[in-house]
């Protein structure tokens, strides 16, 4: 008899959890497949934990659509995605995605050489002239680094992931490489999986930008993931969640592992 009740209440319990979940809104984002560890081939990765937190926290139970970063701000401009992270809050994006006031995150825009050939400047307007500098495909950067590839100033090489760009710097084959960074994901990071750690160093950081969700506004779905958003980030960022997820990430970067 007490098995059976057990069994009949475990079944009930099981269907109250199913119809709490059955009543949660839906929502796929897509996310980049290279950039760890913010976010990565997985599906996991700090940007994507908060991600996940933020929508939890409003009761919208997200999945992740794992694609090249170009094709995940692509699918967005044209409506076939809700959103994509993690894309940079600059004026060339904002006609076809919309952006939050409040960021998912912060991080740098960093110059990096080759220590047998270093750049000898401080700042992005010293680079010399003819400078063949990596970058990722449809990657964002700043003001700074356009005018210098407009003018002439330096020599674009775009590539597939920042990690393929740092072995050519440590080759030889570029004279320097962005990296997007910070405490989360130290370019240290990327420089020793790349396994060209006493070839390459910072020259000097350039930027501090804003990284988002960018959201569409040609998916009808867009404005109300955005407004979800909103009301998520601030639940986490004022429980203290955002911070804990924030540490917990930047102890993994720094530990030994």
């Amino acid at each position: 008899m007490r098995r059976s009740f057990v069994v009949f209440l475990t079944i009930v319990m099981f269907l109250m959890v199913a119809q709490i979940a059955e009543g949660r809104e839906k929502l796929k984002i897509y996310v980049e497949n290279d950039a760890a560890p913010w976010s990565k081939a997985d599906g996991t990765g700090y940007a994507n934990d908060l991600v996940k937190a933020i929508y939890d926290a409003v009761d919208v139970d997200v999945d992740f659509e794992v694609v090249p970063y170009a094709r995940c701000k692509k699918y967005t401009e044209t409506g076939e995605a809700v959103g994509c992270f993690n894309v940079a809050k600059i004026p060339e994006v904002e006609n076809k995605i919309t952006f939050s006031e409040i960021p998912l995150f912060f991080a740098y825009i960093s110059y990096f050489h080759n220590t047998e050939n270093p750049l000898r400047a401080s700042k992005s307007e010293d680079i010399k002239k003819g400078t063949i500098v990596g970058t990722v495909i449809g990657y964002e950067y700043d003001d700074m680094f356009y005018e210098l590839e407009k003018d002439g100033q330096i020599t674009v090489e775009r590539t597939r992931s920042e990690i393929l760009n740092i072995k050519k710097l440590g080759s030889g084959r570029l004279d320097a490489v962005i990296l997007w960074n910070n405490e989360t994901k130290p370019a240290d990071f990327i420089i020793q999986k790349a396994g060209v750690v006493e070839k390459v160093e910072l020259a000097f950081h350039s930027t501090k930008l804003e990284l988002h969700i960018g959201f569409s506004k040609a998916n009808p779905k867009g404005e109300w993931a955005l407004q979800k958003y909103e009301e998520g980030i601030k639940l986490i960022q004022s429980n203290g969640v955002y911070e804990q997820i924030t540490q917990n990430w930047v102890k993994r970067a720094y530990s030994a592992e």
